[in-house]
């Protein structure tokens, strides 16, 4: 592992969460939102802050800004940190902002309203430097694959060939394990470039398509990852089943 090179993180936290307003009701940033007593936001900067290689983190703001720049001065960071405020609601304006504070060229870039359990991030650092990667997708494998973005790869070079975001043709089809984007994109500053800035595409496509197709896109499949998107209530109360089966010790 390459100990020399310096990491910057970018935690995505400035999304309105339309689709869990019902929950969790307008006056909240998603990010928030607390699940085991630990807001998401939470379970994203601990796989950051316990990594010597992350050297500062952009906490890219918007939506309740405040709300969330208040959470984050309230905790003790290692690392430097800054925050961002996009403009637009376009993942390419979120990151675009975001990197305007950062001066290292290697980006660790997370969705911050998602629980990831058993990453280590040093691994997935280690895949991309030592494959000399211009951008690394830290996937895992999960059912219920209409949910995510069904990632389909070479299985030698790992190479990202396509994707498809929430398949339906598996909306009745919850047993079947594919391999899913996890919400963690490493890359390398200079390939920002190839972001498409289109108020028409503002979901991830905008970053993941041109980088598929100029075959810059790789997957490191993180095997012991316990991953939760959690965006609707169906989401949220199997969650919560998965933690509570996990604490009281039973299968």
């Amino acid at each position: 592992m390459n100990h020399a090179k310096k990491v910057a993180a970018i935690v995505l936290a400035g999304g309105k969460g339309v689709r869990f307003r019902e929950i969790m009701g307008n006056e909240m940033q998603k990010v928030l939102f607390k699940v085991q007593d630990k807001p998401l936001i939470q379970y994203t900067t601990e796989i950051l802050i316990d990594s010597p290689l992350i050297k500062s983190i952009v906490f890219n703001l918007g939506y309740r800004g405040e709300d969330v720049r208040s959470w984050v001065l309230a905790q003790s960071f290692s690392q430097r940190i800054c925050s961002s405020t996009q403009t637009e609601w376009t993942i390419y304006n979120a990151i675009s902002k975001a990197l305007d504070y950062i001066p290292e060229q290697t980006i660790v870039c997370c969705n911050g309203d998602e629980i990831r359990l058993g990453l280590r991030i040093e691994e997935a650092l280690d895949f991309h430097w030592k494959n000399d990667n211009f951008a690394t997708m830290v996937g895992c494998y999960k059912n219920c694959l209409y949910r995510h973005r069904l990632l389909h790869i070479d299985s030698h070079s790992k190479l990202l060939l396509s994707s498809e975001l929430k398949a339906q043709r598996f909306k009745t089809d919850l047993l079947t394990v594919g391999l899913v984007n996890a919400g963690i994109l490493i890359f390398e500053k200079k390939i920002a470039q190839f972001f498409l800035n289109d108020l028409n595409n503002a979901e991830w496509n905008a970053i993941i398509n041109p980088l598929v197709k100029k075959k810059m896109m790789f997957i490191y499949i993180a095997r012991n990852l316990n991953y939760f998107n959690i965006g609707t209530e169906e989401e949220l109360k199997e969650d919560l089943i998965f933690f509570n089966t996990s604490l009281s010790g039973t299968c």
